[in-house]
């Protein structure tokens, strides 16, 4: 009995761990889209009821562009 609340309790745990890193990783990628598009559009988008998603893949985007970029850069650096 004490291993079936301990293995209940293990899922339970780990449902709550994902669901709070998803929402950390949205949060996360909500700020780097919302900065981006609000500076590349010049404060016209995203209104307040424009949609979180665009604006959470905008952020994704932006920061795969920079990791890219950064490899890119330090392979330069290596090379030469």
């Amino acid at each position: 009995m004490d291993d079936l609340i301990n293995a209940v309790l293990r899922i339970f745990g780990a449902a709550i761990k994902f669901v709070l890193e998803i929402r950390v990783v949205e949060l996360f990628f909500y700020g780097v889209g919302f900065v981006v598009s609000k500076t590349f559009t010049l404060g016209k988008y995203p209104s307040k009821e424009s949609d979180k998603i665009k604006v959470n893949y905008i952020g994704l985007i932006t920061v795969v562009f920079c990791l890219i970029a950064i490899g890119i850069f330090n392979t330069s650096q290596r090379i030469t």
